[in-house]
């Protein structure tokens, strides 16, 4: 029970550290690891949670390591931009796949004709 208890907590924290330990330098080493990542050949194997806590920590930075008007600001704030991007088509691809995968793709474009957004 005390280990339960222990890993739930400790998996509910991880947003709240990341978001307490997101610096300048933080944002730029893990933008630059990131861009490392995406580009080897099996990167996309990652699964929706990790491209989703990826997004959402590019996303952050975008506002950590604000843009200036300097052409090196600009650029890290494009990469942020982008990486974030990349990260959210990785989880809609995820997701269209579920849809593809389990059959729903009709139940999904009549409730979406219907109005059910």
């Amino acid at each position: 029970m005390r280990v339960t208890l222990f890993l739930v907590a400790a998996i509910l924290a991880v947003p709240i550290a990341l978001a307490q330990e997101l610096s300048v330098e933080k944002c730029r080493a893990d933008a630059k690891q990131l861009d490392i990542e995406v580009h080897r050949p099996n990167a996309d194997q990652a699964s929706y949670f990790v491209w989703a806590t990826r997004a959402d920590e590019m996303s952050k930075c975008q506002d950590v390591d604000q843009v200036v008007v300097n052409t090196e600001s600009f650029q890290r704030g494009l990469q942020y931009f982008s990486l974030e991007a990349i990260a959210r088509v990785m989880m809609i691809e995820r997701l269209n796949n579920f849809i593809h995968r389990h059959g729903l793709q009709k139940q999904f474009i009549d409730d979406d004709q219907s109005g059910l957004r």
